[in-house]
């Protein structure tokens, strides 16, 4: 038996609501060279063995913190560089900025443009062949059992708002609402297209970046946060309900002032996972938990909590509302130790996860 198969089992049962006695804690840690310290791997054109060893690193050194005892987390490959890989797949031209990741320039500043711009195919994409032939390499030096994590997944709208110039794509919604149905429709299938091939050639793949999950994959859902309701009903939400039934599940990321669609997130069949990383209204503002809390809410994913923060979550949070608690970047071993010891010992006494009816498989 893996020695994270027990781990599998407990975030299986709290992403499926199955019977759960407790929150979830993750603590990551260990070596990760950023594309602005050696490159890109996807876009760059020096080959990729030149890249695998920090890959390796990363891997290899996240190992002892996974180790800890009352981590949850499994271990995956990172492949996360930046939201740029997909643009870059339409043609896009990247820029790479001093110390932060690599982005993508606007290739489309017309609705005419956006009409004519195709959908490419993943076998023709030289940044998502390599994607995935790194996830290969990966895999073959550390064999099958190795979890591929995904790329940055963004829903097809948020590329979209990459590709087209942001002005003017907020104005042809508007004015020409086909044509940014058209490439939200064109960035959405590349998207499936792709993590379909990266499962087909990798078997070992969790959707999920934030957290190993058996479910859908969780995307960055941002663009939402600068359009009404009604906009978000027309352009966003079909699309989310689309890729809702594709994977059978969908987990999302959300850091934008988007509080005023929480309500409508409800509306997704199979929303599993929030990562809500509020802005700078912070929890106590926030109204993710009032919304979407409660044991019938997706499992909420915070980012970098303290005892502070949880607390105010847990107070906040309705009954059977889950939680796996995720400090992303621990700066040594033992800070990592005394973390999850502090923040499992904190959340003892608030703990809103309530036992509930066993799941099967039939229910």
């Amino acid at each position: 038996m893996s020695a994270y198969e027990p781990r599998q089992d407990f975030l299986t049962r709290t992403f499926t609501k199955a019977t759960v006695r407790r929150h979830g804690f993750i603590v990551r840690g260990g070596i990760r060279r950023r594309a602005w310290e050696i490159g890109d791997f996807a876009t760059s054109s020096q080959p990729l063995g030149t890249f695998l060893p920090y890959v390796m690193e990363t891997y290899q050194t996240s190992l002892p913190y996974y180790d800890l005892p009352g981590n949850d987390g499994i271990p995956m490959v990172d492949l996360n560089y930046g939201t740029h890989v997909f643009p870059s797949a339409f043609g896009a031209e990247i820029f790479q900025p001093t110390r932060s990741s690599p982005c993508a320039k606007p290739l489309v500043h017309s609705p005419e443009e956006a009409d004519r711009l195709q959908e490419p195919k993943v076998e023709n994409s030289r940044s998502l062949m390599r994607i995935i032939e790194m996830a290969k390499l990966a895999q073959a030096e550390l064999g099958a059992a190795a979890v591929i994590g995904p790329p940055d997944l963004q829903t097809g709208f948020d590329i979209a708002c990459m590709i087209w110039d942001k002005a003017d794509l907020l104005c042809a919604m508007y004015e020409a609402p086909e044509a940014v149905h058209s490439l939200t429709d064109k960035c959405n299938c590349l998207v499936v297209k792709f993590l379909r091939l990266l499962k087909q050639e990798c078997g070992n793949v969790s959707y999920n970046g934030y957290v190993w999950s058996p479910l859908g994959p969780l995307f960055s859902n941002d663009e939402c946060g600068v359009i009404n309701n009604e906009m978000f009903e027309t352009f966003c939400l079909p699309e989310l309900i689309k890729l809702s039934g594709e994977f059978g599940s969908i987990g999302m990321h959300c850091c934008a002032n988007a509080q005023h669609q929480f309500a409508l997130f409800r509306k997704i069949p199979g929303f599993y996972a929030f990562n809500r990383v509020p802005t700078t209204i912070g929890w106590e503002g926030d109204n993710a938990l009032d919304e979407l809390g409660g044991f019938n809410g997706p499992v909420m994913i915070p980012t970098h909590p303290n005892p502070a923060s949880i607390k105010t979550m847990l107070d906040k949070a309705p009954e059977g509302t889950r939680f796996i608690f995720i400090n992303p970047k621990a700066e040594s071993i033992d800070e990592a130790a005394k973390w999850l010891e502090l923040v499992g010992n904190f959340v003892a006494g608030y703990c809103h996860a309530a036992p509930q009816k066993e799941h099967h498989d039939d229910a």
